[in-house]
């Protein structure tokens, strides 16, 4: 490899978009280490594209834009349903922020994307272990994951790349995360469990036709029990098919892979519709993964090296900005490295430019999911200066433009 190869870690959303943009805005053909033996993605997943990340898109790529348009399904109402009340509300963002509300597949979206990046540029069954930052160049030591076949032959699955700079986009269980971190801020490495698991599968639309209820098309649906503990939620995708999600609390995240379909219906027993969709899934579609997030972190860049996505802010869905917040910063980075051939500067520009917005949705998203599990009382609900001031954060997340924006 040529010592001026730019690689990026991860070929997930994150790394995949930020391939695109800097192919797109600097000219640049990044390399990309995945660790999969395969370019395919969480087939149960649904991405909530929100104004911002939209935007960020649409900068990035404006054919990519429109095939996701084109694709995804714009949601027109969002409703929420706790106990006997209910509220059904317009998605009215395309108005109010340039940018409609787009629910599509996790699969669907990352196809898009690696159909722009080509398969010379993707070094598959390679996972980054450890990066070494010299003065102008990095050293990128990877671990090859062999097939059983492969591995009979005791090959050496240690490979080394050179390359200007490493770019971090391997998720909210980075092991490169520690690298930007001083000694004594190593305690932010590992990203903590939440106390909750989110179940979720993807029905087809013909698997619909068993349950006894409709479920309304171009809609997202929110749940709650009345403690408050569990939250649910059905949204219409692309083709007919519907997304559905429960999230519980679960002391001990090592036993979240030993719930079964049969707990997960008797724990949707707050909602018939939820149970139902449930009921009607395949045992072997339905995950059931550990809510995580990050603390902030002080830091996303050091040297030659930085972070981005969940790598550098993973959230919670709450507030369904994880991904919305990568298309952002692969916007931001491909706008920084445009007139800058120091690519240490460049990425202490896309820290500076970053950090404390994500650091502000990091909490603000982390408090939402907090007080999604809390009963209404009166006095909250009523409140119009804490409405005035979530309205105030809205405006914040979802008018940012990429390019004018702190």
């Amino acid at each position: 490899m040529k010592p001026e190869d730019l690689w990026i870690s991860g070929g997930g959303l994150a790394g995949l978009a930020t391939c695109i943009a800097l192919q797109n805005k600097c000219g640049i053909q990044a390399n990309i280490l995945e660790a999969k033996s395969q370019l395919q993605g969480d087939t149960g997943t649904l991405i909530a594209l929100w104004p911002n990340g939209l935007r960020a898109l649409q900068a990035i790529d404006s054919s990519l834009y429109q095939d996701i348009l084109q694709t995804g399904c714009k949601i027109q109402y969002i409703t929420s349903i706790r106990g006997t009340e209910e509220s059904r509300i317009p998605a009215e963002y395309e108005s109010k922020y340039g940018q409609p509300f787009i629910c599509i597949r996790w699969s669907t979206l990352h196809s898009l994307l690696a159909k722009r990046v080509s398969r010379s540029q993707i070094y598959l069954q390679h996972a980054t272990t450890e990066v070494h930052d010299k003065e102008d160049h990095v050293i990128i030591e990877t671990q090859r994951t062999l097939s059983a076949k492969d591995a009979c032959r005791n090959e050496d699955t240690k490979e080394a790349f050179v390359g200007r700079a490493l770019i971090v986009a391997d998720g909210v269980r980075s092991l490169l995360r520690k690298y930007v971190l001083n000694e004594n801020e190593k305690q932010l490495i590992d990203p903590i469990y939440t106390g909750r698991v989110i179940a979720r599968a993807v029905l087809e639309s013909d698997e619909l036709k068993c349950l006894s209820i409709s479920l309304p098309q171009n809609e997202s649906i929110f749940f709650f029990s009345s403690d408050g503990k569990k939250v649910g939620s059905l949204s219409s995708l692309e083709q007919g098919q519907f997304y559905w999600a429960l999230t519980l609390p679960v002391p001990n995240m090592d036993s979240c892979h030993d719930i079964q379909k049969q707990h997960l219906q008797q724990e949707s027993e707050f909602s018939t519709p939820l149970m139902q969709v449930i009921a009607a899934t395949p045992t072997e579609r339905i995950q059931v993964r550990p809510l995580l997030e990050m603390q902030p972190l002080p830091r996303y860049a050091k040297g030659n090296v930085v972070l981005l996505g969940d790598a550098a802010h993973a959230v919670i869905p709450s507030l369904g900005q994880g991904a919305n917040l990568a298309f952002e910063d692969a916007l931001v980075l491909s706008c920084c490295m445009k007139n800058e051939d120091n690519l240490a500067k460049a990425f202490s520009s896309f820290e500076q430019k970053r950090l404390h917005r994500c650091q502000v949705i990091q909490e603000e998203s982390s408090k939402a999911g907090k007080r999604a599990r809390e009963l209404k009382t009166n006095n909250s609900s009523s409140n119009p200066q804490v409405f005035e001031s979530y309205e105030k954060f809205l405006e914040y997340m979802l008018e940012f433009d990429g390019i004018s924006f702190p």
